[in-house]
Protein backbone atom coordinates (compact mmCIF):
# COMPACT_ATOMS: atom_id res chain seq x y z
CA UNK A 1 0.00 0.00 0.00
CA UNK A 2 1.12 3.36 -1.00
CA UNK A 3 1.82 5.88 1.88
CA UNK A 4 0.40 9.00 1.87
CA UNK A 5 2.20 12.19 1.70
CA UNK A 6 1.33 14.77 4.65
CA UNK A 7 -0.40 16.89 2.16
CA UNK A 8 -2.30 13.69 1.35
CA UNK A 9 -2.83 13.15 4.76
CA UNK A 10 -4.27 16.45 5.90
CA UNK A 11 -6.57 16.94 2.98
CA UNK A 12 -7.82 13.21 3.36
CA UNK A 13 -8.69 14.62 7.24
CA UNK A 14 -10.28 17.35 6.36
CA UNK A 15 -12.46 15.54 4.24
CA UNK A 16 -13.57 13.41 6.45
CA UNK A 17 -14.74 16.70 8.84
CA UNK A 18 -18.70 17.45 8.49
CA UNK A 19 -19.41 20.80 7.16
CA UNK A 20 -21.17 22.93 10.09
CA UNK A 21 -23.31 25.47 8.20
CA UNK A 22 -24.15 27.35 11.76
CA UNK A 23 -20.35 27.77 12.84
CA UNK A 24 -19.64 31.73 13.26
CA UNK A 25 -16.56 33.52 12.28
CA UNK A 26 -15.83 33.85 15.86
CA UNK A 27 -15.65 30.17 16.80
CA UNK A 28 -13.66 29.71 13.84
CA UNK A 29 -11.11 32.07 14.81
CA UNK A 30 -11.29 30.64 18.74
CA UNK A 31 -10.48 27.05 17.49
CA UNK A 32 -7.50 28.47 15.65
CA UNK A 33 -6.36 30.68 18.21
CA UNK A 34 -6.44 27.47 20.51
CA UNK A 35 -4.49 25.23 18.65
CA UNK A 36 -1.66 27.80 18.15
CA UNK A 37 -1.90 28.07 22.22
CA UNK A 38 -1.58 23.64 22.47
CA UNK A 39 1.14 23.80 19.57
CA UNK A 40 3.01 27.42 20.41
CA UNK A 41 6.39 25.59 18.51
CA UNK A 42 4.57 25.08 15.75
CA UNK A 43 3.23 26.95 12.86
CA UNK A 44 -0.37 26.50 12.48
CA UNK A 45 -0.54 26.00 8.48
CA UNK A 46 -2.89 25.08 6.42
CA UNK A 47 -2.31 21.56 6.49
CA UNK A 48 -1.53 21.48 10.11
CA UNK A 49 -4.98 22.81 10.79
CA UNK A 50 -7.08 20.43 8.45
CA UNK A 51 -5.32 17.17 10.52
CA UNK A 52 -5.55 19.13 14.10
CA UNK A 53 -8.43 21.61 13.69
CA UNK A 54 -12.24 21.60 14.80
CA UNK A 55 -13.59 22.89 11.36
CA UNK A 56 -13.68 21.67 7.66
CA UNK A 57 -12.00 24.03 5.15
CA UNK A 58 -15.31 24.49 3.77
CA UNK A 59 -16.71 25.74 6.47
CA UNK A 60 -14.19 28.89 7.30
CA UNK A 61 -14.12 29.43 4.24
CA UNK A 62 -17.66 30.62 4.56
CA UNK A 63 -16.16 33.30 6.64
CA UNK A 64 -13.02 34.02 5.10
CA UNK A 65 -11.90 34.04 1.29
CA UNK A 66 -8.44 32.17 1.98
CA UNK A 67 -7.06 30.13 5.04
CA UNK A 68 -4.00 33.36 4.97
CA UNK A 69 -7.09 35.61 5.44
CA UNK A 70 -7.60 32.98 8.53
CA UNK A 71 -5.03 33.44 10.32
CA UNK A 72 -5.01 37.40 10.19
CA UNK A 73 -8.07 37.53 11.64
CA UNK A 74 -6.83 35.36 14.46
CA UNK A 75 -4.16 37.53 14.87
CA UNK A 76 -1.34 35.15 13.67
CA UNK A 77 -0.19 36.55 11.33
CA UNK A 78 -0.06 40.30 10.01
CA UNK A 79 -2.28 41.69 7.38
CA UNK A 80 -1.02 43.96 4.57
CA UNK A 81 -0.75 47.29 6.54
CA UNK A 82 0.72 45.60 9.59
CA UNK A 83 3.24 44.21 7.55
CA UNK A 84 4.00 47.41 5.60
CA UNK A 85 4.13 48.75 8.80
CA UNK A 86 7.02 46.03 10.00
CA UNK A 87 8.86 46.65 6.76
CA UNK A 88 8.88 50.02 7.61
CA UNK A 89 10.17 49.81 10.82
CA UNK A 90 12.78 47.20 9.91
CA UNK A 91 14.05 49.66 6.94
CA UNK A 92 14.50 53.07 8.98
CA UNK A 93 15.90 51.12 12.09
CA UNK A 94 18.65 49.53 9.40
CA UNK A 95 18.99 53.08 7.82
CA UNK A 96 19.88 54.41 11.60
CA UNK A 97 23.03 52.55 11.24
CA UNK A 98 23.97 54.46 8.57
CA UNK A 99 23.01 57.85 9.20
CA UNK A 100 24.93 57.06 12.98
CA UNK A 101 27.90 56.08 11.01
CA UNK A 102 27.84 59.22 9.13
CA UNK A 103 27.48 61.37 12.20
CA UNK A 104 30.44 59.35 14.13
CA UNK A 105 32.96 58.62 11.19
CA UNK A 106 32.14 61.16 7.91
CA UNK A 107 31.43 64.52 9.25
CA UNK A 108 34.43 64.73 11.48
CA UNK A 109 36.38 64.53 8.50
CA UNK A 110 34.81 67.42 6.73
CA UNK A 111 37.30 70.20 6.80
CA UNK A 112 39.16 69.27 9.03
CA UNK A 113 42.54 70.12 7.09
CA UNK A 114 41.81 73.65 5.56
CA UNK A 115 44.76 75.86 4.58
CA UNK A 116 44.75 79.47 3.43
CA UNK A 117 45.93 80.38 -0.29
CA UNK A 118 49.05 82.11 -0.95
CA UNK A 119 47.45 85.16 -2.49
CA UNK A 120 43.61 85.48 -1.34
CA UNK A 121 42.97 87.39 -4.27
CA UNK A 122 43.86 85.05 -6.84
CA UNK A 123 43.23 81.32 -5.48
CA UNK A 124 44.38 78.53 -7.80
CA UNK A 125 42.37 74.94 -8.00
CA UNK A 126 43.83 72.11 -9.18
CA UNK A 127 40.65 69.71 -9.96
CA UNK A 128 40.93 65.75 -11.16
CA UNK A 129 37.73 63.45 -11.00
CA UNK A 130 37.14 59.71 -11.64
CA UNK A 131 40.86 58.29 -11.05
CA UNK A 132 38.94 55.11 -9.64
CA UNK A 133 41.69 54.04 -7.79
CA UNK A 134 44.15 50.60 -9.09
CA UNK A 135 41.96 50.87 -12.49
CA UNK A 136 43.53 54.30 -13.13
CA UNK A 137 45.94 55.56 -16.05
CA UNK A 138 49.07 55.91 -14.44
CA UNK A 139 50.14 58.70 -17.52
CA UNK A 140 47.16 60.52 -16.27
CA UNK A 141 47.83 60.69 -13.08
CA UNK A 142 51.15 61.61 -13.30
CA UNK A 143 50.85 64.01 -15.23
CA UNK A 144 48.67 65.81 -12.70
CA UNK A 145 51.20 65.16 -9.84
CA UNK A 146 53.95 67.09 -11.74
CA UNK A 147 51.40 69.46 -12.89
CA UNK A 148 50.63 70.36 -9.08
CA UNK A 149 54.33 69.97 -8.42
CA UNK A 150 54.97 72.73 -10.82
CA UNK A 151 52.00 75.14 -10.28
CA UNK A 152 51.86 74.61 -6.36
CA UNK A 153 47.86 75.21 -6.08
CA UNK A 154 46.42 76.08 -3.36
CA UNK A 155 43.81 73.71 -3.55
CA UNK A 156 44.02 70.38 -4.73
CA UNK A 157 39.78 69.24 -5.71
CA UNK A 158 39.45 65.45 -6.36
CA UNK A 159 36.16 65.64 -7.54
CA UNK A 160 34.35 62.23 -6.47
CA UNK A 161 35.47 58.38 -7.83
CA UNK A 162 38.99 58.56 -6.33
CA UNK A 163 37.91 54.44 -5.14
CA UNK A 164 36.20 52.09 -7.75
CA UNK A 165 34.96 49.17 -5.80
CA UNK A 166 32.91 47.95 -8.44
CA UNK A 167 33.10 44.62 -6.48
CA UNK A 168 30.28 46.64 -4.30
CA UNK A 169 28.15 47.27 -7.35
CA UNK A 170 25.32 45.26 -8.83
CA UNK A 171 25.68 46.20 -12.38
CA UNK A 172 28.23 44.38 -13.35
CA UNK A 173 28.95 40.33 -13.37
CA UNK A 174 32.07 40.57 -10.77
CA UNK A 175 34.77 37.44 -10.32
CA UNK A 176 35.49 37.34 -6.81
CA UNK A 177 38.61 36.05 -7.97
CA UNK A 178 39.35 40.02 -8.73
CA UNK A 179 38.16 40.74 -5.21
CA UNK A 180 41.02 43.23 -4.10
CA UNK A 181 40.09 45.66 -1.30
CA UNK A 182 43.26 45.91 0.43
CA UNK A 183 44.74 46.63 -2.88
CA UNK A 184 42.78 49.16 -3.79
CA UNK A 185 42.82 50.85 -0.09
CA UNK A 186 46.64 50.84 -0.25
CA UNK A 187 47.00 51.78 -4.13
CA UNK A 188 44.59 55.23 -3.33
CA UNK A 189 46.73 56.68 0.09
CA UNK A 190 50.49 55.72 -1.43
CA UNK A 191 49.69 56.82 -4.76
CA UNK A 192 46.87 59.58 -4.50
CA UNK A 193 46.82 61.14 -1.25
CA UNK A 194 50.37 60.28 -0.30
CA UNK A 195 51.91 61.56 -3.72
CA UNK A 196 49.89 64.73 -3.88
CA UNK A 197 50.89 65.59 -0.03
CA UNK A 198 54.58 65.16 -0.88
CA UNK A 199 54.36 67.05 -4.04
CA UNK A 200 52.28 70.36 -2.55
CA UNK A 201 53.02 69.81 1.18
CA UNK A 202 50.59 73.27 1.32
CA UNK A 203 48.30 72.37 -0.42
CA UNK A 204 44.59 72.31 0.89
CA UNK A 205 43.49 68.80 -0.39
CA UNK A 206 39.59 68.17 -0.64
CA UNK A 207 37.94 64.92 -1.52
CA UNK A 208 34.69 65.68 -3.06
CA UNK A 209 32.91 61.91 -2.79
CA UNK A 210 31.21 60.29 -5.87
CA UNK A 211 29.43 57.60 -6.52
CA UNK A 212 31.99 55.01 -6.58
CA UNK A 213 33.23 56.14 -2.81
CA UNK A 214 29.85 55.97 -1.62
CA UNK A 215 29.70 52.42 -2.05
CA UNK A 216 32.51 52.11 0.27
CA UNK A 217 31.64 54.65 3.11
CA UNK A 218 28.19 52.80 3.13
CA UNK A 219 30.44 49.16 3.26
CA UNK A 220 31.83 50.49 6.30
CA UNK A 221 29.01 52.00 7.75
CA UNK A 222 27.72 48.40 7.48
CA UNK A 223 30.56 46.38 9.13
CA UNK A 224 28.63 43.30 9.10
CA UNK A 225 30.94 40.12 8.88
CA UNK A 226 31.45 40.03 4.92
CA UNK A 227 32.21 43.45 5.61
CA UNK A 228 35.00 42.97 8.32
CA UNK A 229 36.47 39.80 6.02
CA UNK A 230 36.51 42.75 3.30
CA UNK A 231 38.36 45.13 5.30
CA UNK A 232 40.41 41.70 7.61
CA UNK A 233 44.21 42.70 6.27
CA UNK A 234 42.96 46.41 6.87
CA UNK A 235 44.45 47.50 9.94
CA UNK A 236 42.66 50.92 10.79
CA UNK A 237 39.50 51.69 13.18
CA UNK A 238 38.03 54.48 12.08
CA UNK A 239 36.93 56.11 8.21
CA UNK A 240 39.60 58.32 8.59
CA UNK A 241 42.17 55.73 9.11
CA UNK A 242 40.47 53.40 6.08
CA UNK A 243 40.87 56.02 3.88
CA UNK A 244 44.45 57.64 5.08
CA UNK A 245 42.80 61.06 5.94
CA UNK A 246 44.20 62.28 8.61
CA UNK A 247 47.69 60.82 7.67
CA UNK A 248 47.97 62.73 4.17
CA UNK A 249 45.59 65.93 5.83
CA UNK A 250 42.76 64.96 3.73
CA UNK A 251 39.44 66.83 3.89
CA UNK A 252 36.65 64.50 3.04
CA UNK A 253 33.55 66.34 1.59
CA UNK A 254 29.77 64.47 1.76
CA UNK A 255 26.54 65.82 2.39
CA UNK A 256 25.25 62.30 1.21
CA UNK A 257 22.94 60.74 3.30
CA UNK A 258 24.40 57.27 3.43
CA UNK A 259 20.83 55.46 3.84
CA UNK A 260 20.38 56.24 0.06
CA UNK A 261 20.55 53.31 -2.07
CA UNK A 262 18.49 52.87 -5.28
CA UNK A 263 19.53 54.88 -7.99
CA UNK A 264 17.16 57.71 -8.18
CA UNK A 265 18.17 58.20 -4.55
CA UNK A 266 22.17 58.08 -4.86
CA UNK A 267 21.77 60.53 -8.03
CA UNK A 268 19.43 63.36 -5.87
CA UNK A 269 22.37 62.64 -3.13
CA UNK A 270 24.70 63.18 -5.75
CA UNK A 271 23.75 66.44 -6.74
CA UNK A 272 23.29 67.51 -3.12
CA UNK A 273 26.98 66.72 -2.17
CA UNK A 274 28.76 69.65 -3.46
CA UNK A 275 31.15 72.41 -2.35
CA UNK A 276 31.10 75.85 -3.24
CA UNK A 277 34.56 78.14 -3.02
CA UNK A 278 34.92 81.86 -2.48
CA UNK A 279 31.25 81.78 -3.44
CA UNK A 280 31.83 81.77 -6.84
CA UNK A 281 33.20 78.22 -8.73
CA UNK A 282 30.94 74.67 -6.91
CA UNK A 283 32.91 71.24 -7.26
CA UNK A 284 30.18 69.04 -7.93
CA UNK A 285 31.24 64.92 -9.32
CA UNK A 286 27.83 65.05 -11.10
CA UNK A 287 27.12 68.39 -13.26
CA UNK A 288 24.02 70.27 -11.98
CA UNK A 289 22.19 73.38 -13.75
CA UNK A 290 20.80 74.67 -10.56
CA UNK A 291 23.73 76.34 -9.24
CA UNK A 292 24.23 79.48 -11.33
CA UNK A 293 27.83 80.28 -10.86
CA UNK A 294 30.84 78.56 -12.57
CA UNK A 295 32.02 74.89 -11.52
CA UNK A 296 33.43 71.50 -12.91
CA UNK A 297 32.15 67.93 -12.40
CA UNK A 298 33.31 64.90 -13.66
CA UNK A 299 31.56 61.62 -13.55
CA UNK A 300 30.81 60.96 -17.06
CA UNK A 301 34.30 60.50 -18.34
CA UNK A 302 33.57 63.06 -21.69
CA UNK A 303 34.96 66.85 -21.06
CA UNK A 304 33.36 69.92 -21.89
CA UNK A 305 32.44 73.37 -21.37
CA UNK A 306 29.47 75.11 -20.88
CA UNK A 307 28.57 78.51 -20.75
CA UNK A 308 25.97 79.95 -18.34
CA UNK A 309 24.67 83.19 -17.10
CA UNK A 310 22.52 84.28 -13.82
CA UNK A 311 22.25 87.68 -12.73
CA UNK A 312 24.40 87.86 -9.44
CA UNK A 313 27.51 86.07 -11.52
CA UNK A 314 27.13 86.98 -15.17
CA UNK A 315 28.30 84.63 -17.69
CA UNK A 316 30.39 81.78 -16.15
CA UNK A 317 31.73 78.47 -17.79
CA UNK A 318 30.74 74.80 -16.36
CA UNK A 319 33.84 72.34 -16.91
CA UNK A 320 33.42 68.63 -17.07
CA UNK A 321 36.98 67.43 -16.58
CA UNK A 322 38.18 63.95 -18.44
CA UNK A 323 38.74 60.64 -16.26
CA UNK A 324 41.88 59.49 -15.21
CA UNK A 325 40.67 56.09 -15.70
CA UNK A 326 42.24 53.62 -18.05
CA UNK A 327 40.49 53.93 -21.71
CA UNK A 328 39.29 50.11 -20.55
CA UNK A 329 38.74 48.26 -18.02
CA UNK A 330 37.53 44.14 -17.50
CA UNK A 331 34.06 45.06 -16.48
CA UNK A 332 32.93 47.35 -19.22
CA UNK A 333 31.87 46.46 -22.49
CA UNK A 334 31.95 47.87 -26.28
CA UNK A 335 33.86 50.61 -27.66
CA UNK A 336 35.99 53.20 -25.58
CA UNK A 337 33.97 56.69 -25.58
CA UNK A 338 36.01 58.39 -22.77
CA UNK A 339 38.12 61.18 -22.40
CA UNK A 340 41.20 61.49 -20.25
CA UNK A 341 41.85 64.52 -18.51
CA UNK A 342 41.80 67.21 -15.43
CA UNK A 343 41.91 70.65 -15.13
CA UNK A 344 43.22 73.80 -13.30
CA UNK A 345 41.26 76.36 -11.85
CA UNK A 346 42.45 80.55 -11.40
CA UNK A 347 39.97 82.60 -9.48
CA UNK A 348 39.51 86.35 -8.93
CA UNK A 349 37.86 86.20 -5.52
CA UNK A 350 37.59 89.75 -5.41
CA UNK A 351 35.26 90.12 -8.49
CA UNK A 352 33.99 86.47 -8.44
CA UNK A 353 35.08 85.54 -11.90
CA UNK A 354 36.84 82.32 -12.45
CA UNK A 355 39.13 80.73 -15.44
CA UNK A 356 39.37 77.32 -16.41
CA UNK A 357 41.32 75.83 -17.90
CA UNK A 358 40.84 71.95 -19.26
CA UNK A 359 43.76 69.62 -20.16
CA UNK A 360 41.98 67.08 -22.01
CA UNK A 361 44.37 64.00 -23.11
CA UNK A 362 44.02 61.98 -26.50
CA UNK A 363 47.02 59.79 -26.73
CA UNK A 364 50.55 59.87 -24.96
CA UNK A 365 51.46 63.30 -24.15
CA UNK A 366 50.04 66.86 -23.33
CA UNK A 367 51.45 70.46 -22.97
CA UNK A 368 50.65 72.54 -20.10
CA UNK A 369 52.25 76.02 -19.50
CA UNK A 370 54.88 75.17 -22.44
CA UNK A 371 55.59 71.86 -20.45
CA UNK A 372 55.44 68.64 -22.69
CA UNK A 373 54.47 65.37 -20.96
CA UNK A 374 54.68 62.24 -22.93
CA UNK A 375 53.79 58.44 -22.14
CA UNK A 376 56.21 56.29 -20.11
CA UNK A 377 55.56 52.35 -19.19
CA UNK A 378 55.28 53.68 -15.34
CA UNK A 379 54.12 57.42 -15.67
CA UNK A 380 54.70 60.73 -17.38
CA UNK A 381 58.43 62.22 -18.65
CA UNK A 382 58.51 65.86 -18.17
CA UNK A 383 60.32 67.54 -21.40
Amino acid sequence: MTKLTKGEQAKQSDNAKVYNSKATSQECVSDLQRLQAENPLSEVSRDFYRLNGTYSERTYLKHFARFSSFKQAAGLSPNKMQRKVQSNVAHQSHLDVYRQFALEEVMPCVDRFLKSPKDPNYPEIAVISDIHDVHCDPFILATFIRMCELKQPDIICLNGDIFDNYEASTKYNIDLRQFIPKERFDFVQEHVFGALRKACPNAQIDFIVGNHDLRVIQLLATMDPFTRAWLSDCLGMTLSDWFGLSKHQINLHSKFDLAAFNSKEIKEQQDENFKVYYDCWVANHTHDDGFGMAGSSGHIHRPGMIQGSSLPMGSYDWMTTGCAKKPYVEYVNGRNKWTQGFGYVIIDAVNKKVQQTPYNIHGDFVVIDGHRFTRTKTGAKLH
